[in-house]
């Protein structure tokens, strides 16, 4: 950081990390090939009067460092000014628990291998007709730190794991369509003990699709999955939801803070100060502390994520809410930690069994405006829902509508939340309204 301010920058911000991974691939349900990597990388962004340039390097040498220094000053020199864009003042940051486990630290290639080995061993002594067609074994132990001449110096050090499966399931002629299931953590036990439940997930989903029927043509109920709010409705939300995309007009929720832009039964909070969560961290990209953020409550928009540069275009008083995203190689951009869907009071089995007509949406193929909120695409792995009978695996199924739409319609929210991917908790959602036509 001092390097680049006597190169001719007048201010200057790096974010550095260095980070060993390794990885065990599974390939046709065997283990694969395994790698590991050592890998430092520096963000360098300077100011030179009121513009910005930014360049990465993951070479550490001095010469290197210099020469990317360098690189971000010229294009510091040729870029429109900014004055927004002014590098984030510092505020006090407390270390969040539960980060780093000396155990998943100290997790070697060959013991990875083994577990790799085990959950595919474990997939096909459930059920011969689940195939992994592909999948993996990963672990890292990352250190980060932020320096910046207005004072910003930070470091946080973390571990992490993560396993997936993706395969189907072959029955004779009989093909289900693919699905994939995954988990992500921060423990060395948290790691063995998804890796004990993944597989009775994977199987069951692959093997209920085989037994997929032709679905229906009607307008009715959608009842989402924990996996379909984590993957088809939460990120067009918190798309809207970003200060940035508000700036740009690329947001439906705009003009909206302080209305009502979903039922009164639905609420999100994001929080990236969680112990031991995978989308927690004592600091932001720009080294700023995270801090519990209510988004929506009881229906009513109460706030946009901003990091420093979107919290100075909107005037907003108190600042950056600690939501700076982005690695090294990338100047700051704006983005989530760890995403809490309020619960209801409605009991699951309920949920379900209430729906006249409708369907039971796991996976979604398909395509999002991000801006408009339309969608049109497969629901895959999906169940029809019929009132006193039994939910029933269809085959895909088009379904379409707007997701703005169905969160102001959503009739029931679960009591029971769990977590999805590792950064979303969340029930199911019930949600009226939606087209299906049958495939």
């Amino acid at each position: 950081m001092r390097r680049a301010l006597t190169l001719g920058a007048d201010q200057a911000e790096i974010f550095a990390t260095s980070e060993r991974e390794a990885k065990v691939q599974i390939e046709a349900g065997d283990v694969g090939t395994a790698c590991s990597n050592d890998e430092e990388r520096f963000g360098i962004r300077v100011r030179v009067g009121e513009t910005t340039g930014f360049a990465a390097t993951n070479d550490g040498s001095p010469e290197s460092l210099d020469r990317a220094i360098e690189s971000s000053i010229a294009l510091a020199r040729v870029t429109p000014e900014d004055p927004l864009d002014e590098l984030a003042e510092p505020r006090a940051v407390s270390n969040v628990a539960g980060l780093r486990d000396p155990e998943l630290e100290s997790l070697d290639i060959e013991r990875l291998g083994g577990l790799a080995a085990a959950l595919a061993e474990r997939t096909r002594e459930l059920d011969g007709r689940v195939r992994i067609d592909t999948g993996w074994c990963s672990s890292s132990t990352e250190t980060l730190a932020v320096a910046s001449s207005t004072g910003v110096e930070v470091v946080d050090h973390a571990t992490s794991a993560d396993a997936v499966l993706f395969g189907m399931a072959v029955d004779g002629e009989t093909i289900s369509s693919f699905d994939v299931e995954s988990a992500e953590v921060r423990s060395l036990a948290e790691l063995r003990s998804e890796l004990d439940s993944l597989p009775g997930r994977f199987v069951e989903n692959l093997v209920v699709a085989l037994d997929a029927r032709p679905g229906e043509t009607f307008r009715g109920t959608l009842v989402l999955s924990r996996d379909a709010i984590a993957e088809f409705l939460l990120p067009p939300l918190v798309g809207s939801l970003s200060a940035q995309a508000v700036r740009m007009g690329r947001s439906r929720l705009g003009e909206r803070l302080g209305e009502r832009v979903a039922s009164a039964s639905f609420g999100l909070e994001d929080d990236g100060t969680l112990p031991g969560r995978p989308g927690s961290a004592s600091f932001d990209r720009e080294g700023l502390p995270h801090a519990p953020l209510a988004l929506i409550e009881g229906g009513v928009l109460r706030s946009f994520l901003y990091n420093a540069r979107e919290a100075r275009a909107a005037g907003r008083e108190s600042g950056s809410t600690g939501h700076a995203a982005g690695g090294s190689l990338v100047p700051p951009a704006v983005g989530p930690t760890n995403l809490l869907v309020g619960a209801g009071d409605t009991d699951e089995e309920a949920l379900v069994q209430e729906v006249e007509r409708g369907i039971l949406l796991r996976r979604f193929s398909g395509n999002t405006d991000p801006v408009s909120g339309d969608f049109s695409g497969v629901a895959k792995g999906s169940f029809l829902l019929r009132k006193g009978e039994p939910p029933r695996p269809v085959q895909e199924t088009l379904i379409s509508g707007n997701l703005f739409e169905l969160l102001e319609a959503i009739s029931a929210v679960g009591r029971e939340r769990r977590w999805v991917n590792g950064t979303v908790l969340t029930p199911m959602v019930r949600l009226e309204g939606v087209s299906v036509t049958a495939g």
